[in-house]
């Protein structure tokens, strides 16, 4: 099925958990891995979901042989196991004492927590350990568990498979877990156990559902098979019978030279359109039994058909990238990939258009968008006339179109073509852009991404002299604010001379400013000056005053009363003439009359001691 994840796919960038495998040239489905016991390989929970549903199957092909006697020992195919700290085991499929088991533990649940319920499935079966390929699918549902081998649906026999009750999974809610192949993670160790020896091929789980009846039998009957010679050579009295598998054909007839007819006209047949390469071992086992009814031993005879690989084809999608429509255009229904080409390429060759051979079809195209439409008024519409009478499938979502199934290139291009996008608020948006990616096989080869966008034409904005500018809704005039004159052509005279108009202003304003700066600065140091002096007189009147309060004159009265006497009333004492002068000029006064009578003093004093006598 489309559906089921393929947990062992070839290797490449994309799928690094099988880049370290060993890998064999493929036999089925695919590339075949070799687990030595020793490797296994996590796959990311990206790939598969570790919720499998109430319904799911596990097929695989496998090819293994009994390894020790040892009847404990496990050998892990597929295991879901915690993550960390605990070992238990939640699904797996693994092989014991040449037995298939299949472990399936339920969750807990508070209603079921002391129910018994079927947890581990064994069967005994001697394809698991005989050394050669056989196909396993297990089928899980809520009518049981079924096991089909190599297609046809294996018969439960008596106690075969033994069926084990457990009871259900402890509850742990800090616990996720972890899926792994060829072994199983143990999370209290933090290492891969029960390792795998053998060879896997095409493991897949199909999640959520079963898989048909149909779909296991065709992957082992539809792909390789031997064919039968024509019916019309058979000579009476023989016989040709082949297996359900058509892997084994068995000739019985009398004639030896018809039956060597008959071996030559056996064929290899595989229908894979892109089989597997690698070499399918052939092996001639040969009986004879003589008249007399004794057998003779014939030595077998080995041989080996080599199937060469074939050129994968590579998808390639182009067209013209970017395409430009107006308004009414999109009201109507743009169409998007208009002129679309799909072309397959293979090997180093160019690429070209396939037709008229199985190359040329696809099974899928997916159209998304990004982000997606808006469905008040975008809209994708297809052909649906077109997709119905080709029987292709179709679904339309917010986020795209997807159309399915089987059909050639040119149908799908002329389908795609048709697919129209409408848009009626097409003002709303600069452009669309689509992503197209086109697949075949089940999406086993996938083209490149074309990218296609949608350019919305807006129409010009014409202005109107008298049309007042638009100021936005949410502008608030401040009353500090000016408005700006609105913009208008002039010539190159009036734009110089109102160039050098606004030069001179702004010359004007910075020289006013300069001068205001120095106005402020002068005055500033005129102030600075005079405070500077007002604090040095302050500072010496106050000294000053201090000398006055401490000078101390003496005068003798004996000496002033005479001089009164012979001078006729003349002063005595500059002091107490002048009382308005200053101090500095009372005390220059003092001191020259002082000195003046000096000079005089003898005489007088003389006369006026001799007056007395």
């Amino acid at each position: 099925s489309s559906q089921a994840v393929e947990l062992l796919p070839a290797q490449s960038e994309e799928t690094p958990w099988v880049n370290n495998l060993n890998t064999d040239l493929g036999r089925e489905a695919g590339p075949v891995y070799q687990f030595d016991g020793s490797n296994g390989v996590i796959i990311p929970e990206s790939v598969l979901a570790h919720n499998l549903g109430s319904e799911f199957t596990i097929s695989t092909w496998m090819k293994h042989e009994r390894q020790t006697n040892d009847k404990h020992l496990k050998e892990q195919l597929v295991c879901l196991a915690d993550d960390h700290r605990k070992n238990r085991h939640h699904t797996s499929l693994f092989v014991r004492n040449c037995k298939l088991v299949l472990l399936l533990r339920r969750d807990y649940k508070e209603d079921e927590r002391n129910v018994f319920k079927p947890a581990e499935w064994r069967w005994s079966i001697p394809q698991v350990c005989d050394n050669r390929w056989h196909h396993y699918a297990v089928s899980v549902s809520s009518q049981g568990v079924e096991l089909t081998l190599d297609g046809e649906l294996w018969q439960p026999e008596n106690n075969n498979p033994e069926v084990i009750d457990d009871w259900p999974l402890h509850p742990a809610a800090d616990l996720k877990t972890t899926l792994a192949v060829g072994a199983c993670w143990h999370g209290s160790d933090l290492k891969m156990k029960h390792s795998l020896r053998g060879y896997l091929a095409g493991l897949s789980i199909l999640p959520g559902k079963r898989e048909h009846s149909e779909v296991l039998k065709c992957l082992v009957q539809c792909s390789e098979s031997l064919q039968l010679p024509a019916t019309n050579l058979l000579e009476p009295g023989m016989e040709m019978v082949t297996n359900s598998h058509g892997s084994q054909v068995t000739i019985d007839g009398e004639d030896a030279e018809n039956m060597n007819q008959l071996v030559r006209q056996v064929a290899y047949l595989n229908t894979r359109e892109f089989p597997a390469p690698g070499r399918r071992r052939l092996e001639l086992s040969t009986a004879i039994t003589c008249i007399d009814g004794t057998k003779r031993i014939v030595p077998s005879a080995i041989s080996g058909i080599l199937v060469l690989s074939v050129p994968q084809p590579t998808i390639t999608i182009s067209g013209t990238e970017n395409i430009s429509r107006v308004y009414d255009a999109f009201k109507r229904g743009v169409r998007i990939f208009s002129d679309m080409r799909i072309s397959v390429s293979k090997g180093t060759e160019e690429a070209e258009p396939v037709a008229g051979v199985n190359m040329d079809k696809v099974d899928k195209c997916t159209i998304s968008v990004f982000p997606p439409l808006n469905p008040d008024h975008e809209e994708i519409k297809l052909p649906v006339l077109m997709l119905k009478s080709l029987k292709l499938g179709n679904s339309i979502t917010g986020n795209g179109v997807e159309i399915s199934g089987a059909d050639m290139i040119y149908n799908y291009e002329q389908v795609i073509r048709q697919v129209t996008y409408t848009n009626k608020k097409p003002a709303y948006y600069l452009n669309r852009q689509f992503k197209i990616v086109c697949s075949e096989l089940n999406q086993r080869f996938t083209s490149n991404e074309y990218v296609q966008t949608l350019t919305v034409i807006h129409p010009p904005v014409s202005v109107s002299e008298n049309m007042l500018p638009i100021q936005p809704a949410h502008h608030q005039l401040s009353q500090h604010g000016a408005e700006m004159p609105s913009a208008h052509i002039s010539s190159d005279h009036q734009y110089l001379s109102m160039g050098q108009t606004q030069g001179h202003a702004v010359v004007v304003v910075v020289v006013v400013c300069v001068g205001l700066l120095f106005s402020v600065l002068a005055v500033g140091v005129v102030r600075l000056r005079a405070a500077h002096k007002r604090a040095l007189r302050e500072e010496a009147e106050v000294e000053m005053a201090w000398d006055d309060a401490a000078l101390n004159i003496t005068v003798n009265p004996l000496e002033e009363t005479t001089e009164c006497r012979a001078m006729g009333g003349e002063k005595s004492i500059e002091s107490d003439m002048d009382q308005d002068s200053s101090d500095d000029e009372m005390y220059v006064e003092e001191t020259s009359d002082d000195d003046d009578e000096e000079d005089e003093a003898p005489t007088r004093h003389r006369l006026e001691w001799d007056d007395g006598l």
